[in-house]
């Protein structure tokens, strides 16, 4: 008799990217340039934080995991090991190239878009795409 194998949860919705062909290109088409700074939530293995750092971009790696924020600070970022929730958003124009924990999402994208005084420039999200779909709805839609 086989016993079926189950998935580990992941925890918060957690899915981090494995193409770093595609993580390059979403880095390129983010049009970061070298001096920018640039916030990645939940950067995990640093898959978009390798490639926004060769683009010169200055990187804030938000990482709540702590074995994953440790490897993250062999790369040359700015690691900051918290739940991004917690977070105080730089005070300078940033960006944001990031793969959201899909369980967080909405209250990240409330954040960055909600408050007018917040000097965000550019968010190019990697999100769940019910949450996108739902988004993108013109009617009725939140």
């Amino acid at each position: 008799m086989s016993v079926a194998r189950v998935p580990p949860a992941r925890p918060g919705g957690r899915h981090l990217l494995r193409s770093s062909a595609l993580a390059a290109a979403i880095v390129a088409d983010a049009g970061v340039r070298a001096g920018d700074l640039v916030v990645d939530i939940g950067a995990g293995s640093g898959m978009l934080t390798r490639p926004l750092l060769e683009a010169g971009a200055r990187v804030i790696a938000v990482e709540p995991d702590r074995r994953l924020g440790s490897r993250l600070r062999t790369l040359d970022a700015s690691v900051v090991a918290m739940d991004v929730r917690a977070f105080t958003w730089p005070a300078e124009p940033f960006r944001v190239v990031a793969n959201l924990p899909f369980a967080l999402a909405a209250d990240i994208c409330r954040t960055l878009f909600g408050d007018p005084r917040l000097p965000l420039r550019s968010a190019d999200l990697i999100v769940e795409w019910d949450f996108a779909a739902k988004r993108a709805r013109l009617w009725p839609s939140t």
